[in-house]
């Protein structure tokens, strides 16, 4: 990606945290279990809904202004998680550091 040179500078130690995440962070697959039975209980919760709506007679919607509210609240709760297990990791492993003898 490029950035303009005054930006870059500063985008700098953020490019080096992305890269150690993507070291140290590694995507973890379910089991299958675990995912078929989540499927299950999506389906099941949005019969439900789609039940209680037609019975209403009416769609319950969430306006579009609290869906985004409330998916950037998500985002931002990931990324500060993220942080603190990266902040967590880089502790642990400089302590391992100065435990072993060099």
């Amino acid at each position: 990606m490029e950035l303009p040179p005054e930006m870059a500078e500063e985008a700098d130690p953020l490019m080096e945290l992305a890269r150690e995440l993507a070291e140290v962070l590694q995507p973890v697959r379910p089991r299958e279990a675990y995912r078929a039975h989540l499927h299950r209980g999506l389906v099941e919760a949005a019969q439900r809904k789609l039940a209680r709506q037609a019975a209403a007679g009416h769609p319950q919607r969430i306006p579009r202004r609290q869906w985004m509210l409330g998916a950037a609240a998500v985002g931002s709760a990931v990324s500060v998680l993220g942080v603190i297990a990266y902040l967590i990791h880089s502790r642990h492993s400089s302590r391992a550091r100065q435990v072993l003898p060099s």
